[in-house]
């Protein structure tokens, strides 16, 4: 089994590579930033590889050596996405709907070439936690802004 994971130096995903290193899996890492992938592929570095790109760019802004690396991929499990509670509407449509469909995109290549045998998606848009703790991010918000969020909305189109 080959991984896919689209946000692996996140919140989210370090624990579940962390978690997959340990087990009989080969891990692909897309990340924005490699360096920050380093400690992680460093769990198992002959079985975890990083590849460069964003969800928020066509073909999620492979080059040509990792889009084929990610041909190989017969699992998807995505978990990228800024999480922060004062991201613009833009911002989050960029983030959250753009790149699930630029991912789909790649899903539906993969699926063709491979057998693509699931997806796995985990959002957490919005979130008001730390990345290194579950307090609120008081530089960024008084409770006055955060009952602001949690606020039922109409929906826009």
């Amino acid at each position: 089994m080959n991984i896919l994971i689209i946000g692996a130096t996140g919140f989210i995903g370090k624990e579940i590579v962390k978690q997959l290193a340990r087990e009989d899996v080969f891990l692909t890492l897309l990340v924005r930033n490699p360096a920050k992938a380093r400690l992680l592929q460093a769990l198992a570095p002959e079985k975890i590889a990083v590849v460069t790109g964003d969800l928020t760019k066509e073909n999620l802004g492979l080059n040509a050596i990792d889009h084929e690396r990610a041909m190989h991929c017969n699992m998807i499990l995505h978990c990228g996405g800024p999480m922060d509670i004062t991201l613009s509407e833009t911002a989050a449509k960029s983030s959250f709907l753009e790149g699930s469909k630029n991912l789909m995109a790649l899903a539906t290549e993969i699926n063709k070439r491979n057998k693509l045998k699931k997806i796995i998606h985990v959002a957490g848009y919005m979130s008001p936690f730390t990345d290194d703790s579950s307090v609120l991010k008081r530089r960024m918000c008084s409770k006055r802004c955060i009952q602001r969020y949690l606020e039922p909305r109409p929906m826009s189109r």
